[in-house]
């Protein structure tokens, strides 16, 4: 029996030059993968973004 391939959901947290600098890295990873919009923490200072790859 062969299963399909996992939903990756991968949250990138911290501030805002590090994880747009992550992002463009792992954008190159999986291209075809979505981005959330971007959450501020409550504190300030660091930000939240969610990449999420669809199955094929």
């Amino acid at each position: 029996m062969t299963a399909t391939p996992p939903r990756v959901s991968l949250r990138l947290h911290g501030h805002p030059a590090d994880v747009a600098v992550t992002l463009t890295a792992l954008r190159g990873l999986f291209p075809h993968a979505a981005v959330s919009r971007t959450y501020r923490d409550r504190t300030g200072g660091r930000v939240r973004i969610y990449l999420t790859t669809p199955r094929p």
